[in-house]
C-alpha cells in the first residue's frame, strides 16, 4: 500500500518518490494507492479525481479510506490480498 493523506497535498505530491522507492527496494510487486483521512472532507486538499488520475497513471487500483471511521479499509486490504495471491500463482 502506498498511502497519502487527502488533507495534506504534500503527501500526494511525494507519491512518485515513494512508488519509485518501493520498486527500487522490492521490485515489481503488487500495490494499491490509498487516500486516507477521507473523513476530513472539509479539509481536503487532494480531490477524488486527482487520486483516480494518479492511480490510472501508475496502473493500480485506488481507495479512499478513513481509518478513523473504518471506511473502505477492509476493501483495500482485500483487494491487495487478492493481487498478492494472484501474483504468487503467476
Amino acid at each position: 500500500m502506498v498511502i497519502f493523506n487527502v488533507d495534506k497535498k504534500e503527501t500526494f505530491d511525494n507519491l512518485d518518490f515513494w512508488v519509485s522507492k518501493l520498486k527500487e527496494l522490492s521490485g515489481d510487486v503488487p500495490f494499491i494507492l490509498i487516500g486516507n483521512k477521507k473523513d476530513l472532507e472539509d479539509m481536503r486538499q487532494v480531490s477524488s479525481e486527482e487520486t483516480k488520475s494518479k492511480a490510472e497513471q501508475l496502473g493500480v487500483k485506488c481507495f479512499e479510506t478513513s481509518a478513523k471511521l473504518n471506511e473502505s479499509v477492509d476493501a483495500a486490504f482485500e483487494e491487495l490480498s487478492v493481487q498478492i495471491l494472484n501474483n504468487l500463482k503467476a
